[in-house]
């Protein structure tokens, strides 16, 4: 009898590891399709809002090197959550073509010379890579 008592406490044993393991692996599988779901969701938000959405990595070589496109507008940046929000609620007009958008967003400028967009950019008095007045 007591040899019945133990297998059948292994058994039982048994039964729950296997449905911890079932829930834990539930419970990635769940926390895998959330961080799917907010990549595609990030994505789709670039795209509509012209952004580039692949990161932007660099190796240590080039960041030794100074191969830095940081000049004037050239660099894009992913929009985070709080941009997004803000730049739906808060249209200002384009230093560009002073239509009621971002100057960010504004598609006149992409077909712009350099030239000219860094002339309206300092006649504004917008910073260079925010295009945001006030500093």
């Amino acid at each position: 009898m007591g040899r019945y008592r133990s297998s059948r406490s292994h058994d039982e044993e048994n039964q729950n590891s296997k449905i911890t393991t079932k829930t834990e692996l539930d419970s990635i599988l769940k926390f895998l399709q959330d961080e799917v779901q907010a990549k595609e969701r990030i994505v789709l938000a670039s795209q509509n809002f012209g952004f580039d959405a692949k990161p932007n990595y660099k190796s240590s070589k080039e960041k030794k090197a100074g191969h830095n496109k940081h000049k004037y507008g050239d660099t894009r940046q992913i929009a985070s959550e709080a941009d997004l929000l803000t730049s739906s609620k808060e249209q200002r007009q384009c230093i560009f073509c002073h239509n009621f958008h971002n100057s960010t967003d504004c598609l006149k400028v992409r077909k712009m010379p350099m030239k000219d967009r860094e002339n309206l950019v300092e006649k504004s008095g917008c910073g260079f890579l925010c295009l945001k007045s006030g500093h």
